[in-house]
């Protein structure tokens, strides 16, 4: 394991996984070792053998919360929102204070499978939890949900949260003219 993780820091890819793979051969319960294993072939975009391998490092030390961020990652980009969900929610249990990009991924899942209540609660924990504003696209996600519950100031706020977060970001001009029309509707009403 030493060997591989000098191999990393060189930049010596092969030779690391070789090492990571002799560590796990002689003990099969290294989570490290597994864990190493997969990011090794998630750079190399063997995205299977990297969920096993993740999904080893979790086996062999289910509180060993690296994989479980992995996992949730490659479940994101494969847009598998159960699994997603699912991962997230356990990696949440184990630490539920230090990772607001747990609670958005969890938020998107939730999103993803129009469960929009648990969806809407971990967006709020992002929310919370997201200091630097590294998810501003939570508050659009926000402003939405809440535009379904026909809560239409909550919702311009979060709009408005998103488009002063955002300011560059490729949708913000249409996001700007939404928020004025969602600012004329909490005005009149609603109607």
């Amino acid at each position: 394991y030493e060997k591989g993780m000098d191999a990393v820091k060189k930049g010596k890819g092969n030779d690391a996984a070789k090492s990571f793979a002799k560590a796990a051969e002689l003990y099969p319960g290294f989570a490290a070792a597994w864990f190493e294993i997969g990011k090794l072939q998630a750079a190399q975009f063997q995205i299977d053998a990297a969920h096993k391998s993740f999904t080893t490092a979790v086996a062999a030390e289910p509180k060993f919360l690296s994989p479980y961020l992995e996992l949730s990652q490659l479940a994101y980009r494969a847009n598998n929102w159960q699994e997603l969900a699912d991962i997230s929610g356990q990696a949440l249990k184990l630490d539920p204070f230090d990772y607001p990009d747990l609670y958005y991924l969890n938020g998107l899942a939730h999103y993803g499978l129009k469960e929009m209540d648990a969806a809407e609660k971990s967006f709020r924990e992002t929310e919370k939890l997201d200091a630097t504003h590294r998810y501003p696209k939570t508050h659009q996600y926000l402003a939405g949900i809440l535009v379904t519950k026909k809560d239409l100031p909550a919702a311009v706020e979060e709009l408005s949260n998103y488009v002063k977060y955002a300011p560059n970001a490729p949708n913000i001009d249409a996001m700007r003219r939404q928020l004025r029309q969602l600012q004329q509707a909490a005005r009149s009403g609603g109607k």
